[in-house]
């Protein structure tokens, strides 16, 4: 369902026709569109890697087009992946770097659509690193549509049309929007979660790779 479509749904069971409510759904839409995409268990709906290269002597480097960063990873070598340890900035900016490969990060500092990242060490050339995390997420405009599953694009026009209802004091159908709504972002959750190769256990997780691993019965 398209941004277009989902605004032409509010504004339609809640009988809205002025440019001003076109305005606030749009805004309430992406308010929501924003908020469901970064809550726990949504981020594979905005997850990216990003490359950065490292200059020599240069101790920190900016990741641009991302908002949360999970690792970083020293790619320079294929054969040789390396993970770097994150560490605080109070940590890293308490000790004397020296030349050598990045081996710890701590974020430095964020804007609204990058993170520049501190290293343990002053690199004694050019690193190639990735970095995975959570995108920068733009606002829905026209054909848009969410980065989620299409089943799931009314949990968007459910919670505006709760708001909407409120506006107009429908205080119990409005509630009944919002529990739809929150009952079906829950689905999606469990959606994005489940996997039939996926196991967790004691707070653990492994991929089923060998069919002798399932369990029987």
């Amino acid at each position: 369902m398209t941004y277009t479509e989902l605004k032409a749904k509010v504004k339609d069971y809640c009988n809205l026709t002025s440019t001003e409510a076109d305005a606030r759904v749009g805004r309430s839409i992406n308010a929501h569109y924003r908020r469901i995409t970064s809550s726990l268990g949504l981020d594979v709906t905005r997850f990216v890697t990003r490359t950065a290269n490292t200059v020599a002597d240069q101790s920190y480097v900016a990741f641009t087009g991302i908002e949360k960063i999970d690792r970083v990873l020293d790619v320079t070598d294929t054969d040789a992946i390396r993970m770097l340890t994150e560490a605080s900035i109070h940590e890293l900016r308490s000790q004397q770097p020296v030349a050598g490969a990045p081996a710890r990060y701590a974020i430095r500092n964020t804007t609204a659509d990058g993170i520049t990242i501190l290293f343990d060490t002053l690199p004694d050339g050019v690193y190639n690193l990735q970095a995975d995390g959570m995108t920068s997420l733009s606002d829905l405009a026209a054909a848009n549509e969410p980065a989620f599953p299409e089943s799931f694009h009314d949990i968007l026009a459910w919670f505006v049309i709760a708001e909407e209802l409120l506006k107009k004091e429908k205080v119990d159908l409005a509630r009944e929007y919002e529990r739809r709504a929150e009952r079906l972002l829950s689905d999606l959750r469990f959606a994005l979660a489940d996997s039939h190769t996926h196991r967790v256990r004691q707070r653990t997780a492994a991929a089923m790779t060998d069919i002798s691993a399932i369990p029987h019965g």
